[in-house]
């Protein structure tokens, strides 16, 4: 959905929640394959938006706990970001999304299985996305 430029997470979560979300999810899919881009996160330097990595997480948790969308079923890809900025920029945007799918895979009575034949469950991949983060960091 377009949002005006300067659009922040008021703009972004109620367009996703009030239009995007009834609109995807009202027959609900098999997979929920989600593009994520975070080049709208005022630290990106191509943004017309205004978001915080928290942004992202609370948009995973709308579909996940507002509409019940099983995090074992979501897929996400990433598409952009180009704020590195390990606070403000994409890496925490992405901690803070993997982080929102963690949390309902612990909810739900254990680690939530990517089901990607690595032997590695989501928590895994994150924990170590994490490890990535903080080595590059020192």
């Amino acid at each position: 959905l377009p949002l005006p430029r300067g659009s922040g997470r008021e703009a972004f979560l109620s367009a996703l929640r009030d239009k995007a979300l009834p609109f995807l999810l009202a027959r609900p899919p098999d997979v929920l394959l989600v593009c994520a881009g975070y080049d709208g996160l005022l630290a990106d330097p191509l943004a017309t938006m205004e978001l915080s990595p928290a942004d992202y997480g609370e948009a995973v948790r709308a579909v996940l706990d507002e509409h019940g969308f099983p995090a074992e079923r979501v897929a996400i890809g990433l598409e952009g970001g180009y704020a590195l900025d390990l606070e403000e920029g994409m890496p925490a945007a992405l901690v803070e999304t993997c982080g929102a799918l963690i949390a309902r895979g612990r909810r739900g009575g254990g680690e939530t299985d990517t089901g990607s034949g690595t032997g590695l469950g989501l928590g895994d991949s994150v924990r170590e996305c994490e490890r990535t983060r903080d080595s590059a960091a020192s």
